[in-house]
């Protein structure tokens, strides 16, 4: 009967969950070229669980990671991130691999920038969306993309007026008169001329007292800050 060989232990959860904390840290620390980052990815894949120590040639680097063909290269990655604190290794003489012992000492610092960079976003959002939900309605807010236009006169008559609407879309009944003759006409207190609605010219009812604009009963949604006319 063969021999079968036992399966390898998967890392536990608190092993992987600490390597990609520190992953993430060397990944977020702006003093790490992604060169560098790279060669760390490729040495932590290769650390034992137990020991926290990785055994890793620099021929294996040169073969997998790029931009390390060189030896130098590696000396000097190698070095760069043993002075930033990430690791501790022992130069590999021979045939015998670089020993690699991985640090989370730097880490805690980058992990608390990346949490702090992460809620002032959080923030910035809510604020944005809680000055939408102040702004004051208006047309593109109320009706989307509808094509705005002016109202059209049918006749003399303000009873007949009624709104044109984008092509295909039918257009409204009229206004009854008890709707439409609810305004009565204000006067302007210089030329004496009557006040009338920015969007279709009948007689207005309230100015906008921000952009000063004058609406009727119909179009009176439209002002901000409205000033009831006399």
């Amino acid at each position: 009967m063969p021999a079968t060989t036992a399966p390898t232990p998967k890392p536990s959860r608190s092993f992987t969950s600490w390597k990609l904390d520190i992953l993430s840290a060397v990944g977020a620390d702006p003093r790490v070229p992604s060169s560098h980052f790279r060669m760390f990815a490729r040495v932590l894949a290769a650390l034992n669980e137990h020991s926290r120590v990785a055994i890793i040639g620099d021929n294996v680097l040169a073969d997998e990671v790029p931009g390390f063909k060189v030896q130098s290269t590696c000396y000097r990655a190698r070095q760069r991130l043993k002075d930033l604190g990430y690791w501790t290794f022992e130069e590999g003489r021979g045939s015998r691999a670089t020993r690699y012992t991985i640090s989370d000492e730097p880490t805690a610092a980058v992990l608390e920038a990346i949490k702090q960079a992460r809620e002032r976003r959080n923030q910035e959002r809510e604020s944005r969306r809680g000055a939408m939900k102040r702004r004051t309605p208006n047309h593109a807010m109320v009706h989307g993309n509808e094509a705005v236009e002016p109202c059209k006169t049918l006749s003399p008559n303000h009873a007949e007026m009624q709104v044109v609407h984008p092509q295909g879309t039918p257009s409204p009944s009229p206004l009854p008169e008890t709707v439409q003759d609810v305004a009565k006409e204000a006067h302007d207190t210089v030329t004496g001329e009557v006040v009338t609605c920015s969007e279709c010219d009948r007689p207005a009812v309230v100015r906008c007292g921000l952009v000063g604009d004058t609406y009727c009963q119909e179009h009176r949604w439209l002002a901000t800050q409205e000033v009831v006319l006399k």
